[in-house]
């Protein structure tokens, strides 16, 4: 169902209907924008039109008739926006895609809606020319990128949860040097150091990290990035983020136990990882696997020598901890966040798996908000 605006034309161009304008919200289109998607909408894909503001419009062929969709903003950004909906454009373009290959039996995806909008012959045109600029400046001056194979060792390392290798394999000196990813150099540097944090995040994930922890810490390193605008403090976070990682599929290796290979445990993880702050039932967590909750918690107990009911007690005793120690949240507040039953539960499990209470661990690791 199409939540945004419609407006629906005949064959001539000609407005016969609207339908949707809220309230507050002027029925008016810029003649030239109207023109464009009207000139240009056609069966094989939907027209997008996105300005400056994050302001979206789309036009679709529909027999013989044509419809504007929209406005829709996409990302509040200016005070235009504040009387219209607010939807992701992924979401608008299924909506779009929906009514479109429904009426002019097409297979057009997201990606298809994407391309054909916004990418012409022109910037292709650009684009090889740009890399084949690159192409005669890097021969002619003999500038070459950094080594493929040390980043694959780089990789590797992270992969095996071998910080010792890892660090040897930073610390290699190497002709050559690391791409320009931007014309502004702390933009290249940063934009460097996020295609490497990722990359990691990706190794951390073949070594066993949980899927969602590793993209969730990926996300919080490149953010941190974003916050500094020296070279040193860009390549000192990159570097923390790799050794990060790297730790973690130690851990994940040489302390836990854990077989990675077994495709069920690993699902199992990732179920309780994503509710980590809800009340986790084994039943619930067999169910979404399609299994029987006895045989998932004798393979689970047998694979990680841990029941899941520890498992889990464990990961949030652990995801608690950071609360802790940056945040100033009550043991109470943070018992009801983790589903515990009451404060007093909180602090047992959190006893029974550091051997300290809360507040002690608090008071020696947490850090004061100035």
């Amino acid at each position: 169902m199409i939540q945004s605006p419609v407006r629906i034309y005949n064959s001539n161009n000609i407005l016969e209907k609207t339908i949707g304008i809220y309230e507050g919200c002027k029925d008016s289109i810029d003649i030239r924008l109207q023109n464009f998607l009207l000139m240009n909408a056609n069966k094989d894909y939907p027209i997008l039109s996105i300005d400056r503001d994050n302001i979206v419009y789309s036009s679709i062929v529909l027999s013989d008739k044509k419809i504007i969709v929209g406005p829709n903003c996409i990302n509040s950004i200016s005070n235009d926006s504040k009387n219209m909906l607010e939807i992701p454009l992924d979401i608008f373009c299924e909506e779009i895609l929906f009514i479109h290959n429904l009426y002019n039996n097409t297979e057009i995806s997201y990606d298809e809606m994407l391309i054909n909008n916004f990418i012409n012959e022109e910037l292709l045109h650009k684009i090889n020319k740009e890399i084949t600029d690159t192409y005669i400046n890097t021969y002619s001056n003999n500038v070459f990128h950094n080594p493929y194979d040390r980043e694959l060792r780089i990789l590797e390392s992270i992969r095996n949860g071998d910080l010792n290798s890892l660090k040897q394999s930073l610390d290699e000196k190497f002709i050559g040097q690391y791409g320009v990813m931007a014309k502004d150099k702390i933009r290249s540097y940063k934009n460097v150091a996020i295609c490497h944090i990722c990359l990691s995040s990706r190794a951390a994930i073949d070594g066993g990290i949980s899927s969602e922890v590793s993209f969730s810490i990926c996300d919080n390193f490149v953010r941190k990035l974003e916050d500094t605008n020296k070279i040193e403090h860009i390549q000192s976070i990159e570097r923390e983020a790799q050794f990060y990682f790297a730790q973690m599929v130690y851990n994940e290796k040489n302390n836990e136990h854990i077989d990675n290979k077994n495709y069920l445990i690993n699902q199992c993880k990732e179920i309780i990882i994503k509710n980590i702050n809800k009340k986790i039932v084994v039943k619930d967590i067999a169910k979404k696997l399609y299994t029987n909750s006895e045989y998932l918690s004798r393979v689970f107990s047998k694979q990680e020598g841990i029941t899941i009911k520890d498992y889990i007690q464990r990961e949030k005793i652990t995801f608690s901890k950071n609360m802790l120690i940056y945040y100033e949240y009550s043991f109470g507040e943070i018992a009801q966040y983790f589903s515990f039953y009451s404060q007093s539960h909180y602090i047992k499990i959190f006893k029974k798996w550091t051997g300290t209470t809360p507040k002690k661990f608090r008071d020696e690791y947490g850090i004061k908000n100035k």
